[in-house]
């Protein structure tokens, strides 16, 4: 893994478009009489997408100024919470079946918490302050989770006559659900064991294997999918989505490894 390093903006950019994509998401799986929600869930996607505009702006500055980088997370926080609280008002409506939603309330929880993380990180962007990094087996819990709902959501997408790449998908899903048991119990460990023991190392290296397997499965499914070559129920931007949440959690795995090597025991 080759850790790239990412400012704000950067950073930024992809949480706005992860949001987006929720927002889309959301969108497309309401019910065409939801014209309340479905009204939101598109605001929001517009506000999001507009956020992003801004976002890539600042990117392309040489410079990020202070003052705009901390009225930006601000304008940014409210954005995500509001969207936070929609999309958290949409699993409460499907758990008591009051909303026509083709989405389990289970499967909300991993794009909840990725909206979470990425209002930690604006807690303190808002104030000019850097953020913290997640503990690792933090960081791997949360992306474990938001891969297997993924793979979860390709598997059901696949015609039943793509046998073979029902398959894969299967596999990748077992695969992710062993991993965050053992993640769980790494938790477990930590309470006595300092951060960064062997038996984590190793496990980070079997994670980012298997994250990187869903991200080359769901590339070839999106060749596949723009070729006509490919029964399923899958929109490309959910393709694409997979593909950007592994290279963001395998390049933040990867940064956390490099920086804390030399302080790892052993």
């Amino acid at each position: 893994m080759t850790a790239l390093h990412m400012s704000i903006s950067e950073e930024h950019h992809f949480w706005l478009a992860n949001l987006r994509d929720h927002a889309c998401l959301i969108r497309d799986h309401l019910s065409p009489g939801e014209d309340t929600w479905l009204e939101l869930a598109e605001q929001y996607r517009m506000h999001f997408e507009q956020l992003l505009e801004e976002a890539q702006w600042m990117r392309s500055k040489q410079q990020e100024d202070q003052g705009e980088a901390v009225e930006f997370a601000h304008r940014a926080q409210a954005a995500a919470y509001g969207y936070f609280r929609f999309e958290g008002r949409m699993q409460h409506l499907r758990l008591h079946n009051q909303v026509e939603l083709q989405l389990t309330p289970s499967s909300l929880n991993s794009s909840l918490n990725e909206n979470q993380e990425y209002l930690r990180l604006l807690y303190y962007w808002s104030r000019g302050e850097s953020a913290p990094h997640l503990p690792l087996a933090d960081l791997t819990g949360l992306w474990l989770e938001s891969l297997l709902g993924a793979a979860s959501r390709l598997h059901r997408a696949l015609d039943e006559t793509e046998h073979a790449l029902a398959q894969q998908a299967s596999l990748i899903k077992r695969q992710l659900q062993a991993q965050l048991l053992k993640n769980a119990a790494i938790r477990g460990y930590l309470r006595f064991t300092p951060e960064g023991f062997p038996l984590q190392r190793s496990f980070m290296e079997e994670v980012s294997q298997a994250a990187q397997q869903c991200a080359d499965f769901s590339a070839h499914l999106t060749r596949l999918h723009r070729e006509g070559r490919v029964t399923n129920s899958c929109s490309l931007q959910h393709l694409l989505h997979v593909q950007h949440e592994v290279r963001h959690f395998l390049n933040r795995l990867s940064a956390y490894m490099h920086a804390e090597r030399n302080s790892f025991p052993g």
